[in-house]
């Protein structure tokens, strides 16, 4: 059952859920996307800001008819069907008292709340990168359901926020060319971001935080992408480049910096893989290539020569690169 799928199934039953993981990952938006498929009547609060007589009790104000206080409050919270505390374990301890009834008992102060059906919220993990608070074990346990949440990144959600193809590249640079560190420092917000300023010609750089990051990487997948000449889904691994050939090909004549890259790949094929790479190493730039052969086992020489031999093509006339830099021997 998909995340989606579990949580249309716990707001059928109005159950309180709590979103726990780190920022930027999409929590609120898929609490915001539920409460519209499901025509929800929803009200957000940042619980960092919440004042809990203002917001939440009510500012008490004296009736002087029946001596007694009423207690007004904004009316959205008597409306709500769904609601969502963000960041709730920032919130001042008044206001997670005046919460944890909401949720308990779905009252503020006594007062039923009459169309409030669920109560769901996320907080980021105490202790590590975040300056927050261990949740109340009482308020915690108030809560249906926990669900602990790493980053995704979502391809339906970030294609209505920028191109197809700016995505497509957003994805492949966040899923392969980054480590686990890197991707908590660009989260899936921070991407949303930097694909705004890729497609609205914003120096997307300046969204990047300073840290050591793959930005080299974006930069050349982004290049290819405008020039038409490359999938931001094909990446450089051993079964592309055997089998995607003429595509490289075309992406080292025009970017030879992604050689490089291409051949800390290369250089751990044996000599029948090498010889059907044959076009592509040799579309290279050479002394990169040159560098790379130097590093190769002697067996491999005789081995490729053999081979350029058995096809009856003459290496030193077609593949001039490669027989001066393997050393290859006549026949």
């Amino acid at each position: 059952m998909s995340i989606y799928d579990k949580l249309e199934k716990y707001a059928d039953l109005n159950l309180n859920v709590l979103f726990i993981g780190g920022h930027g990952i999409g929590k609120t938006t898929m609490a915001r996307n539920l409460a519209e498929k499901q025509k929800l009547k929803f009200k957000y609060y940042s619980s960092s800001t919440l004042d809990p007589w203002a917001d939440l009790v009510g500012v008490p104000v004296p009736d002087r008819k029946t001596k007694t206080i009423d207690f007004y409050r904004p009316k959205i919270l008597d409306e709500a069907e769904f609601v969502f505390f963000d960041e709730l374990n920032r919130a001042h301890p008044k206001v997670l008292d005046a919460i944890l009834e909401i949720i308990q008992f779905k009252s503020v102060n006594g007062v039923p709340l009459p169309n409030l059906k669920m109560v769901w919220a996320a907080i980021n993990p105490a202790g590590g990168d975040y300056n927050v608070e261990e949740l109340d074990p009482a308020l915690f346990d108030r809560f249906h359901i926990y669900l602990y949440r790493e980053a995704e990144f979502n391809m339906e959600y970030m294609k209505t926020k920028m191109k197809l193809e700016t995505a497509k590249v957003l994805r492949t640079w966040w899923r392969e060319d980054m480590n686990d560190k890197q991707r908590k420092i660009i989260t899936p917000r921070r991407l949303e971001y930097i694909g705004f300023g890729i497609d609205n010609d914003i120096e997307w750089k300046d969204m990047l935080p300073k840290a050591p990051l793959p930005s080299g990487e974006l930069m050349r997948r982004i290049a290819m992408i405008s020039t038409g000449g490359w999938d931001p889904t094909l990446n450089i691994n051993k079964e592309n480049l055997l089998e995607r050939t003429d595509v490289f090909i075309e992406l080292a004549k025009k970017d030879p910096v992604s050689c490089i890259k291409m051949l800390d790949v290369i250089k751990r094929f044996g000599p029948h893989d090498l010889f059907r790479a044959r076009d592509l190493v040799e579309a290279m730039p050479a002394d990169p290539v040159t560098n790379m052969a130097a590093g190769k086992w002697p067996e491999l020489k005789t081995t490729l020569t053999e081979l350029f031999a058995k096809a009856d093509i003459d290496a030193q006339k077609d593949y001039p690169l490669m027989f001066s830099a393997f050393g290859l021997n006549e026949y």
